[in-house]
Formats: structure tokens, sequence, C-alpha cells
């Protein structure tokens, strides 16, 4: 990551980066961006990261909307973020900007947190309303930040509890749960989402004690909001490959337009058979200027009558 701004011009545009690399540095976590070196050149200051191969989540997202992203594979994403805030959260470290453009999903199947620039190292002492706290409120983006943080106050614990919510109910429905509106804003208008189809109850409230407007209404820490949703902290396993996910998705249109075709042929088949079977029958006629049907006259004197009379009749 570099600052292409020369160190000199901008003192406090350099602190926020050296604070931003020993707030990851304190963080080893498998779900968490590794860093190694803070360095300068030339007045450009930089540090370096592991080399990740992938995509953000806000694609996957994106590319996955019309057929929504698999269960399994939300809840991974899920248990992975959510572990690795855990244990940033453990090291007294607030990311305070959690979205999907921030989250990293590798092409062998692991999930990274990217970015701390907005991160904070929770201390006791409390922010004074000068020029840093504005420019920590103008860095987090607006459809995942809380109301505290819009409002202002000093990033905490349970502000990544609601950006994790945020994004949790995204990967389920595909959907951000307040329409990309700000939470202040989705307050004040007393928006409530829609419980996602598949919840267990225990699960439905334990995501929206995540959306909470207030702060004391999501008094509970990343783990155990976790173990409540029932994904448990620490991750299984590696998520799906990119590319077997990618494989999957015209194997999924694929078997979706089979079922379509499939069902369309046996309804037309039940539907003609009905037909066929409803249909009244018609006998051949031996002239084709007589279009009445043959049909069966009962008379109390058919059973006395010999053949022939029987012949008379039906022809008559």
């Amino acid at each position: 990551k570099v600052l292409y701004e020369k160190i000199e011009s901008r003192p406090k545009v350099m602190a926020n980066l050296r604070r931003e690399f020993y707030c990851a540095q304190t963080l080893s976590h498998r779900n968490i961006v590794k860093v190694y070196e803070l360095d300068q050149e030339d007045g450009v200051a930089f540090f370096t990261m592991e080399l990740l191969a992938g995509e953000p989540l806000s694609g996957v997202i994106e590319r996955m909307r019309l057929l929504s992203i698999p269960r399994s594979y939300a809840w991974a994403i899920i248990k992975d973020v959510g572990a690795g805030l855990a244990h940033a959260h453990s090291r007294n470290v607030v990311h305070a900007d959690i979205k999907p453009q921030n989250i990293m999903i590798t092409t062998c199947g692991e999930v990274r947190i990217l970015d701390f620039g907005v991160s904070s190292v929770l201390t006791r002492e409390r922010w004074s309303a000068d020029r840093n706290l504005k420019n920590h409120v103008a860095a987090v983006t607006p459809a995942y930040a809380s109301c505290e943080l819009l409002d202002g106050q000093q990033a905490d614990p349970r502000d990544d509890l609601y950006a994790l919510a945020c994004l949790s109910y995204e990967l389920l429905t595909g959907q951000h749960p307040f329409q990309r509106r700000t939470s202040t804003e989705a307050r004040d208008l007393g928006m409530a989402p829609a419980r996602p189809p598949g919840l267990t109850r225990r699960q439905w409230q334990t995501l929206a004690k995540g959306l909470s407007w207030h702060r004391e209404d999501r008094s509970i820490c990343v783990r155990d909001w976790l173990a409540k949703l029932g994904v448990g902290p620490e991750p299984e396993g590696r998520l799906p490959c990119a590319d077997d996910l990618n494989t999957a998705l015209p194997r999924q249109r694929t078997v979706q337009s089979l079922l379509v075709v499939t069902l369309f042929a046996m309804l037309f088949i039940a539907t003609a058979t009905l037909i066929s079977l409803n249909r009244p029958s018609f006998d051949k006629i031996n002239s084709a200027n007589d279009p009445v049907p043959r049909i069966p006259v009962k008379t109390s004197d058919s059973a006395d009558a010999t053949p022939k009379d029987k012949i008379s009749i039906m022809a008559g």
C-alpha cells in the first residue's frame, strides 16, 4: 500500500498509514491480510503485504445476484469474516469499515479481511471533536456504518457487528437489509428488513440483533453472535475455489433449465392424456355424409329381437 503524497506535505496522512500498519501487524489470523514491512523511498511511504489472487466479495455478490449464493457458501464466508473480527477484537482492534469491498475471496478458497485504514486501537480516552474525528467519520462506508459511527462516536466492536450483520444479510438474500440506505436514515424511516427464507427463529432473532440501531441492543461479542447463528467461531475448512464456483454457475443454470423443460413436458403429456380420456369415442362410419355417432338403442323388445331385427334397429 503506497502513500503517493509526499510525507513532508501530509504528516497526518503518514500517521494514519503508520497506524493502519501497526494495527494490522498486531493481528495474526488466517482471515486477516498479512503485513510485512513499513518503509519509505524518495519521500514515498509504503508498506508491503502478502500477495493475494482472487476477487473482492463485492464482485462475488454481484456476479451471483440473479442466482443467489449457495447457503453453505454464504455461511462459510460469514464464519470466516466473523472469526477474523473476533480475533481483532480480542487484540483490542476495531476494523470500523467492514464491507464486501474489504473482503477478499482468494482463488484457493480463503477469506481475507483487508484495509484497516479506518481501524483504531481501543483506549479509554475519549475522542475530541477535532479534524481527525471528522476525517474518520468521512472515511467509513455509509451503507455499512452504524448510527454511532455516523454520529461521530469512537469505534466500538459493536459497530463491526452491525457491519457484519449487514454483510451476512446481503450474503443470505442478495440484498442489503436497508436498500443501501444509511443506518441513521433507515432508523428515522422505521425500516424493518424482511426475514430471510430458511432461517430458524433463533437465527433470525440473532441476525436482527446485529442489525439493531443502538449499541446497547447489540451488546454481544462477535464470537457469541456467531455461536447463536449456529455457524461457530472457527472456520471448518476452505471455501470452494473461485474457478469451481464459476463452473458451478453454468451447471446450475443448465440444471434449472432442464428441470423447467422436464416439468413442461410432463404437464403437456398429462394434459393431452386427460383430454384423450374425456373425449367421446367415435366408431368408424360407413358413409362420409353421416356424421352421427353410433349409439346403442335400448328398447323393451330388443331382448326378443332377432339378430336381423337388431341390425335394423341400430341402422334406423
